[in-house]
């Protein structure tokens, strides 16, 4: 079990302390990564992110696990009982990758994907999935409370029916020490582990193709404060002529 502050004079509840592990920066190394239920039906009902955004943030996510030769795991409810296929965006991006049908709402009750995760070896997982507060929250309480997994919920690439839904997903999986990011994140902080010129180029290419381009650095001295001044000073010297 996580270790807890104590409670405040207040009287309210006292918040879960991260353990170090969780603390550590996400490498390709010490990572993977569980997509759920990304498919027609439940992205439809969608409405706390706009959907076109959330499909661009998920199609990022996995391609960015791709770049970095992250372990993903791909589940879905059966497209028999309606809900669809999955992405074929993602499809396409892990064709090799088994996925993992069931008829469970909750991941972590599907044996096959127990076995698989465990299989990787790693206690950092990164999950996204429709909803958020079905598919994520589910899965998140069940993988914490049985096999003590380090959960981040990826919320840029997760969905619910409202804002409202979404944010109280997100509180509830907090309370367990879940720790909520976005796409962008995860990607740069695996980036990082590699330095700051590996795969820099498919990473700036990840980042403008999914509207999330990084600001371009100025030349170094150009925010000095006598720099800005001189820069000032010429503005208004021109201005005159």
């Amino acid at each position: 079990m996580l270790p807890r502050r104590p409670a405040t004079a207040a009287g309210h509840a006292p918040e879960t302390d991260l353990d170090d592990a969780m603390k550590e920066v996400l490498t390709p190394a010490n990572s993977q990564l569980l997509l759920i239920d990304h498919q027609p039906l439940p992205a439809f009902a969608v409405q706390s992110i706009d959907r076109q955004a959330l499909k661009s943030n998920v199609v990022a996510l996995a391609r960015a696990a791709r770049l970095f030769d992250v372990p993903t795991t791909l589940s879905c409810m059966r497209p028999a009982d309606a809900a669809g296929h999955l992405l074929p965006e993602l499809r396409e991006t892990f064709p090799d990758h088994p996925l993992l049908e069931r008829t469970a709402i909750n991941a972590w009750e599907e044996p096959a994907v127990r076995h698989r995760l465990a299989d990787q070896g790693r206690r950092k997982l990164i999950v996204a999935g429709l909803w958020t507060d079905t598919s994520a929250v589910s899965f998140g309480l069940a993988a914490r409370r049985e096999a003590n997994y380090e959960i981040h919920v990826v919320a840029d690439a997760s969905g619910a029916s409202s804002r409202a839904v979404q944010d109280a997903a997100l509180r509830r999986l907090r309370q367990t020490g879940a720790v909520p990011l976005t796409w962008r994140q995860v990607l740069l902080e695996w980036q990082q582990h590699r330095g700051p010129h590996d795969a820099a180029r498919q990473v700036s290419e990840l980042l403008t193709r999914y509207g999330a381009s990084l600001p371009r650095a100025r030349p170094a001295g150009t925010n000095r404060p006598e720099t800005v001044a001189a820069r000032r000073s010429a503005g208004r010297a021109s201005g005159q002529n």
